[in-house]
């Protein structure tokens, strides 16, 4: 799944503070042909359970405010 990510949102800096906080994600920069295209994640979430996604996405909700305030 990907989701896109507003303007003013880092994609390496959300990739970084969401590993710090034990989250693996991929950013889309990786496989872009034109790199001024839109920040983007890519996650991937099939052997997880629901329970282990919503705790994921809540750490990643964490994440984006830590960078967000620095």
């Amino acid at each position: 799944m990907v989701a896109w990510l507003p303007p003013d949102l880092d994609e390496a800096a959300v990739v970084a503070a969401s590993a710090r906080r034990g989250v693996a994600l991929r950013s889309v920069a990786r496989y872009r042909l034109n790199p001024a295209g839109p920040g983007g994640l890519i996650f991937g979430y099939a052997t997880l359970s629901e329970r282990a996604i919503a705790e994921g996405i809540a750490t990643l909700s964490h994440a984006v405010a830590d960078v967000r305030t620095t």
